[in-house]
């Protein structure tokens, strides 16, 4: 009764395939943008190579800053297979509201900027500590989520947050992995096939 309530004072759940989308147009659009750079900086640097020997350290400049563009995108957009990601989980699971986040913390780890979140809802037995990373692999905070979140998966396995004011994706997974590792092992097989489908029965990040 209490998701019921729940569920008819909320908007309706976003439309996930819509929400897929416009993550991969926000991806494509980022990707498109950060070439142009790369490509206007090896450009610049062959232009000034081409002025004069005076002009060498200025290629060197455009030269090394386009090339560490380059690594840095190849990094992010692997991080992309976290697109691939949700959308598997949102294929499995429907998008629940829940009342609230708190936001705790941000790591700066080997899988990028980490954010530690709390979710609460009186459905929930207790709040719920995850860690939390975007999907398209911003390493920054968007607004949106105390006034509730929309949430799909297991969160014994993990799942997807998604922030109503700005249709952000976050693959989330369980703060301490190990602390439910029993309730996993003794998860029903319906249960295990489906996160499994998700792709969510392995720690990712």
């Amino acid at each position: 009764m209490a998701t019921e309530q729940q569920v008819t004072r909320t908007p309706g759940a976003p439309d996930v395939k819509r929400l897929v989308r416009r993550g991969w147009a926000r991806f494509i659009t980022s990707l498109f943008l950060r070439t142009l750079i790369i490509a206007a900086l090896f450009l610049l640097a062959l232009a000034a190579s081409w002025r004069s020997v005076r002009d060498v350290p200025l290629v060197e400049v455009y030269s090394a800053i386009a090339i560490l563009l380059t690594i840095l995108g190849i990094y992010r957009y692997v991080r992309a297979s976290r697109l691939v990601q949700c959308a598997r989980v949102l294929r499995e699971y429907p998008l629940e509201f829940r009342e609230r986040i708190s936001w705790k913390a941000a790591k700066d780890e080997k899988d990028g900027k980490v954010f530690m979140l709390v979710i609460i809802d009186e459905v929930l037995p207790r709040p719920f500590r995850v860690r939390a990373v975007n999907a398209l692999g911003r390493r920054y905070w968007t607004r949106g989520g105390q006034d509730g979140v929309w949430v799909a998966g297991d969160l014994a396995f993990g799942g997807v947050l998604v922030l109503p004011a700005t249709h952000e994706l976050l693959l989330i997974q369980p703060a301490k992995w190990e602390r439910y590792a029993e309730e996993r092992t003794e998860a029903g097989d319906e249960r295990v096939a489906r996160a499994e489908q998700a792709g969510l029965t392995q720690k990712v990040f």
